[in-house]
Parts: structure tokens; sequence; C-alpha cells
């Protein structure tokens, strides 16, 4: 398998780049259906999963750099190069969540009805992402040669194929979610639950990753993450469990 899907000429094309774009359309789909049943015009969708894709390509790259600095000191631009893959998850998400929120609290929609809808909207996007990183050959799983093992030409090696295994996680956590979505108990409080919920997933998946150069107290550097969102999906869940959350309508502008 390689990473890339073809060429236009000179230009390579790569299925990491083609799965991002499909990430982001399935994302869209998702939200667009969702945000009627939250009060959302549709007209704010695109422009609040616009700015979770900067936000979210932006802290997942950067916190890639950081981890890998020292592939990046001698050749800076190829920090721009978002092609040849190398995106943090959790990066993303953080950088994420606080870009759409303070763009919510701009447009003054209400930020749980927000929440809610990228709750189930993200989770389906990642997991076509997560099919980019097997076809790209990132993020690839242990050494294997058996059953299911998938062979890259780069580097010349074979490993199970745990990318799938996350996307698959991700897609039935989006599917979870949307049925929790359609409770009325659990109006407000989805965002909460993805939050626990991933980090579980992403803790036990990271078990079988091999991509992974050392891993500081027999963890992997997201593992450790992992308890950090954890923790905050708690707490988010006990806020809004002391609170009814309010539907405003949004500003026309």
């Amino acid at each position: 398998m390689t990473p890339v899907a073809f060429h236009i000429g000179p230009l390579q094309i790569y299925w990491y780049g083609i799965c991002m774009a499909f990430a982001f359309l399935t994302s869209y789909g998702v939200a667009s259906y969702l945000a009627p049943k939250r009060s959302l015009p549709n007209d704010v969708i695109g422009d609040l999963l616009t700015w979770t894709v900067v936000g979210g390509l932006g802290g997942a790259r950067l916190l890639f750099v950081i981890q890998n600095a020292s592939e990046y000191l001698d050749n800076p631009l190829r920090i721009l190069n978002f092609r040849e893959g190398g995106l943090v998850f959790y990066g993303g998400f953080v950088c994420a969540t606080l870009v759409v929120a303070w763009r919510a609290k701009a447009r003054k929609l209400a930020p749980w009805s927000v929440a809610d809808v990228l709750a189930v909207a993200v989770p389906m996007g990642h997991a076509v992402g997560r099919i980019g990183c097997f076809l790209h050959g990132c993020c690839h799983g242990r050494p294997y040669s058996g059953t299911c093992a998938v062979h890259y030409a780069i580097p010349n090696a074979s490993y199970f194929p745990i990318q799938l295994v996350a996307a698959a996680g991700n897609a039935c956590l989006a599917l979870f979610l949307l049925f929790l979505f359609h409770r009325k108990a659990m109006r407000g409080r989805v965002f909460p639950i993805y939050a626990m919920l991933y980090a579980i997933l992403r803790f036990s998946t990271e078990f079988g990753r091999g991509d992974y150069g050392t891993r500081p107290g027999g963890l992997t550097p997201a593992q450790w993450v992992c308890f950090l969102i954890f923790g905050a999906g708690v707490a988010l869940w006990r806020y809004t469990g002391t609170r009814q959350p309010q539907e405003k309508t949004p500003d026309p502008a």
C-alpha cells in the first residue's frame, strides 16, 4: 500500500488529503441534519465547521510538530505540508473546542446546543479521517504478519490495521451519541459523554499502536492525555447537570 492515490502531472495527490476532505463533508452533512433539532439554522453550520477545521488542523499540526520538533528544524517549511500527514487529534480537539466556543459566543448561539450537534458530527468525520490514516500508513499498529496484516511500501513493513479499529470505534461512538442526541433527558449533555467515551476508546486503541518510539510510564502520550480529557468530561457532565441549557435565537447578522 502506498500513501499516494494518484498523480496529476507532477502533483501527487495523497489518500490522506482525500479522506480529510471526505471527513469534513461527512461532519458537515451530519451537523446540517442535526442543527434544526437544536434550533440552530443551517447557515451557521458551515461557519462553525470551517472554524472547527481551522482550529482542529492548526492545533493538531502544532502538537505533532512539537512532539517531533527535531524533524522540522532543518526545514521549517515542512510544517505547512499537511499532505504528508502528521496530525495529533488531541491537539486539534482542544484547539477546535476553544475556537468553536468563541465563535458560538460571537454568533450568540446556545453553546450546549452547538456542543450537542458537534459531539455527533465530529466522531463521524473522525472515523473517515482514520481511514485516511490507514491508507496513508500513519498511526499504524504494531508489527504484525498474521491475518488482516497490511503491508506498506513505505516503510517496507507489515502492521496490524489498528487505524480501522479506531475508525470503527469512532463510527460506533457517533451512532451511540446520535441515539442520545434524540433523548430529551440528554439535551445539552451529549458533549461531556463524547469526551468521556472517546477518552476510553482512545486509551484502549493506543495499546495497539506501533508508531511510538517511547512510552513514558508504559503509556503513550495520548493515553496520558486521556486521563485529562476523561476528567474534563466528568466535570462538564456534573456542570451540565446543575443547569438547564437555554436556547437562544441566533443573531441574524
